[in-house]
């Protein structure tokens, strides 16, 4: 999920992002950084071969 604020999450202002990643992987930290937002992830069933940091843009 993607929210601004503690609020916005609280209150259920927010974005899922879940279709833009492959299946079955967890995200790990979200990074906001200039106009992309970077998230980290991992899968349980096989340490180490899934690690991976994906940009997320918009795109028109």
């Amino acid at each position: 999920i993607r929210f601004r604020t503690w609020r916005d999450l609280k209150e259920g202002t927010w974005d899922d992002l879940s279709q833009f990643l492959p299946s079955k992987v967890v995200p790990y930290y979200l990074t906001p950084r200039g106009e992309a937002l970077f998230i980290a992830v991992f899968r349980h069933e096989v340490a180490g071969a899934f690690d991976k940091v994906y940009r997320l843009t918009i795109s028109d």
